[in-house]
């Protein structure tokens, strides 16, 4: 395969690459070389996805490489442990802590750059490719499921407990030497069910290790799925593939909604937890798979707490008025700034003090209410870890929400029952005429980037085949950059914008 040599940096390509290409990795190199952020713009058909792999995962190798030598002349003892290692994965001898982190927005585009990655010479790194319980749990009774909540639930349940074989089996088959290479999901299913080791906590072992990780665009914005993945950001050069995306999934990831019938799920919920208690007293209330600890903490006054701060909350909600749209028809509607949400919630004592303890106790009696499997209310608590998510989500953007988020509420109409769930248990939470929907939106995309900046990362390399005016673009994500530089190239057009 050719060598170029693009700022000191040798590139091994699979061709020898044209022009766009050549101008394309020079500035993916400066961006890294200068720990800037960076937005590159080229057209379809000009190899953008292999030119970006090839550069920064021979931009990594190098620098890990100097790294080593700068050691061992500081250090020359650490050059024996340094040498058992391959010379292709320089990273886990020397520095393991910039690693790469690769994202689109889906999965199969995903599986597309990991196809290119294989051309490469660079297809020996250590590669991770992240995904859901959906996607990666191999246990029968988890995959019964239907909702991905209670999906999440029962697994965590049953690793708590070690009762999930699959789980139990990871520590032993990380080191299997078909996990080493380039994986996609469909590999890592396979391999798992081959090795009966569970696919989804695998790959939270092997990105440890890891020089580059693939994810989705929301593994890396939503902070509930970052820390549910075990994602550390710091150091990390985050690529932002299919960037003409990015404003629409950071938005729609950072917003939330709470609606009445949600509230009336969670009521019931934790009523059905304290007749258990009160019926069983605290032998009963073990149900989170030998966390004795979690279920003893967890009190009747607790509960009574929560009870009344969720039959508070719907009261408020119920009562709050709505105007008619000007000039429209259908339903009134209040469309208000995003800081007006806090003052709201206080009304049912929920403020920024009392949030810490109540999302404790929501996760305590969350997760007691899937462990009962042979309670009335088996696989529920989803409810009540959506309202935890809802609580945790609005206060972490409290210093942002009058700038960047829009409160709309609105009347909260029950969706009809289908037909396939007919047979399904019936509940008594019942929707009134006056329940509503709080629906918190984001309009800024900026915003979740910005916290993922905060994180201590290293560089964010924001790219697509669409991305102008870049101007504008830049000023919505509000991405930090000094100057723009715009290039003309021989094959179509390139486009970079980069911060010295």
């Amino acid at each position: 395969m050719p060598v170029v040599s693009i700022n000191g940096v040798d590139v091994t390509f699979p061709f020898e690459p044209y022009q766009v290409q050549l101008d394309y990795m020079k500035k993916v190199i400066e961006c890294l070389q200068l720990r800037t952020n960076a937005v590159l713009e080229s057209p379809t058909g000009t190899g953008k996805t292999l030119s970006l792999l090839c550069s920064s995962l021979a931009w990594l190798n190098h620098y890990n490489t100097t790294q080593a030598a700068n050691d061992f002349t500081s250090n020359p003892r650490n050059v024996t442990e340094a040498m058992a290692v391959p010379v292709m994965n320089p990273t886990s001898a020397w520095n393991s802590k910039i690693k790469i982190i690769y994202a689109s927005r889906t999965h199969s585009q995903l599986s597309q750059a990991m196809a290119e990655l294989k051309r490469t010479h660079y297809a020996d790194v250590r590669v991770t490719v992240l995904g859901s319980r959906d996607q990666l749990c191999i246990h029968p009774q988890v995959q019964k499921e239907e909702k991905t909540v209670t999906k999440n639930l029962l697994c965590r349940i049953l690793v708590s407990g070690r009762e999930c074989a699959f789980h139990n089996n990871v520590e032993m088959t990380k080191v299997d030497p078909s996990l080493q290479t380039v994986v996609d999901i469909e590999d890592l299913v396979k391999s798992g069910k081959r090795l009966r080791s569970c696919p989804y906590y695998l790959t939270k072992e092997l990105q440890k290790d890891s020089d580059i990780v693939f994810a989705p665009y929301n593994y890396l914005l939503d902070p509930k799925i970052r820390k549910t993945q075990d994602i550390s950001l710091d150091n990390a050069i985050i690529i932002l593939d299919e960037g003409h995306n990015i404003e629409k999934v950071s938005e729609e990831v950072m917003s939330t909604k709470l609606s009445s019938t949600q509230i009336a799920y969670c009521i019931e919920e934790v009523t059905e937890v304290m007749k258990v208690k009160q019926e069983h007293g605290e032998k009963e209330m073990d149900g989170l798979g030998n966390q004795e600890e979690n279920s003893d903490d967890l009190s009747v006054s607790e509960l009574c707490l929560l009870k009344t701060v969720l039959l508070e909350l719907e009261k408020v909600i119920d009562e709050f008025p709505l105007q008619p749209v000007s000039g429209k028809s259908g339903p009134p509607t209040k469309a208000l700034s995003g800081s007006e949400i806090f003052p709201l919630l206080a009304k049912a004592e929920i403020t920024e003090e009392s949030c810490p303890p109540l999302i404790e106790i929501l996760y305590k009696v969350s997760q007691f209410a899937t462990a009962k499997s042979d309670s009335p209310f088996a696989r529920k608590g989803q409810h009540l870890s959506a309202f935890q998510d809802f609580v945790v989500r609005v206060f972490q953007s409290k210093s942002s929400a009058a700038s960047c988020f829009k409160l709309f509420i609105e009347p909260d109409v029950p969706k009809k029952a289908k037909a396939e769930n007919a047979w399904a248990p019936k509940t008594s939470a019942t929707v009134s005429s006056t329940a509503k929907v709080l629906n918190y939106w984001c309009f800024n995309p900026g915003f979740g980037l910005r916290a993922l900046m905060d994180m201590g990362v290293r560089s964010v390399i924001l790219t697509s085949g669409t991305l102008s005016p870049l101007d504008a673009t830049i000023s919505e994500l509000g991405i930090p950059l000094e100057c723009n530089l715009k290039t003309l190239t021989s094959f179509n057009q390139i486009k970079c914008t980069y911060q010295y």
